[in-house]
């Protein structure tokens, strides 16, 4: 079930700082997506993500614009740096949740499609915008590429596993293939099939 009862983006202090988020983004004119491990929890029940990953369009007056909105709701930057594939790494802080919120910004071709396909969701009286299932896959899939940790491609088989026969592997090959990535995710696809038919 999207957006269980287990869902971190249900508990209250995540609801505030994604609600300041996106109140941000909506008066800067800045659109996002939420990634990492707080969207794959909203699909899905990985262990717990102590921050929030957003990744943001690659636009330098858009990201001032919003960076200073995120001021004025009280979230406040404390450090960058530039990871992978020339992607800004804007760490912030909100003091009254005491949640990270992780901005990347970049040209990666996964933290587009997941901008550019991003579903809004609402909350209670919260509203925000969190990456679809497709592109929670292949942003998992290239953060396992880029640094090898067994808990991003142990996110991407459970989710292509509990959401086998409803996602658009089209999209996926697509998004991966401009990625440069496409034959390792392949392999990823093949293990992922032939882990379920083990299972039977």
């Amino acid at each position: 079930m999207r957006g269980g009862a287990e869902s971190y983006l249900r508990q209250p202090r995540y609801l505030k700082t994604a609600g300041r988020v996106d109140r941000a983004a909506r008066r800067s004119g800045m659109r996002y997506a939420i990634v990492g491990g707080i969207a794959v929890n909203w699909y899905s029940n990985p262990p717990p993500t102590a921050d929030i990953d957003i990744a943001v369009e690659p636009d330098e007056k858009k990201l001032g614009a919003f960076l200073a909105e995120l001021r004025s709701e009280g979230v406040v930057e404390t450090g960058r740096t530039m990871m992978l594939q020339d992607i800004a790494d804007i760490v912030l802080r909100d003091p009254r949740t005491r949640l990270t919120v992780e901005l990347l910004s970049g040209w990666a071709p996964t933290h587009l499609s997941a901008i550019s396909s991003a579903v809004r969701v609402r909350v209670g009286r919260y509203s925000f915008r969190v990456a679809s299932v497709e592109d929670v896959i292949t942003t998992k899939a290239m953060a396992y590429f880029d640094r090898w940790k067994r808990k991003d491609i142990a996110a991407v088989q459970e989710l292509l596993l509990k959401y086998e026969g409803r996602l658009n592997y089209q999209k996926m090959s697509e998004v991966m293939r401009n990625e440069g990535r496409h034959g390792q995710f392949r392999l990823i696809l093949a293990a992922s099939r032939r882990g379920k038919e083990g299972r039977h």
